[in-house]
């Protein structure tokens, strides 16, 4: 049998099931005051800090990039130029998500649609 690779979703899917079906222990009577954050994207982030909101006393975040901001990120292409190189985009339906860019004071702008559309990428045009 090969050895399983867990994506950090897989991980925490497992956990939950595990800790729901009785598997580990319990401690709804006492109050929460430790918890780790496994992962410093959007969602990671927004966590912790609502954790933080709810008074939660010690709250550790973990990241395994030296960054956080996730599939957010912008990449310099040199001339003092950024293009955008992840989860840059909001559609139709992704309330939440613009809500919180808003909380947040994150500018967003309307992208544009019209005409022929071309995407150079490391040098494939298409």
């Amino acid at each position: 049998m090969a050895d399983p690779k867990w994506t950090r979703k897989e991980f925490l899917r497992l956990t939950a099931a595990a800790a729901l079906s009785g598997v580990l222990p319990a401690r709804a009577a006492a109050p929460v005051s430790d918890v780790v954050v496994i992962g410093g994207g959007l969602a990671g982030l927004t966590a912790a800090r609502r954790l933080v909101e709810s008074g939660v006393d010690d709250v550790v975040l973990l990241e395994a990039r030296p960054r956080v901001g996730g599939r957010t990120v912008n990449l310099s292409i040199g001339g003092g130029h950024v293009v955008e190189g992840g989860g840059e985009w909001i559609g139709p339906g992704q309330d939440r998500i613009a809500a919180l860019a808003e909380e947040l004071g994150v500018p967003t702008f309307s992208a544009f649609y019209e005409g022929k559309t071309t995407y150079d990428i490391q040098g494939v045009v298409s």
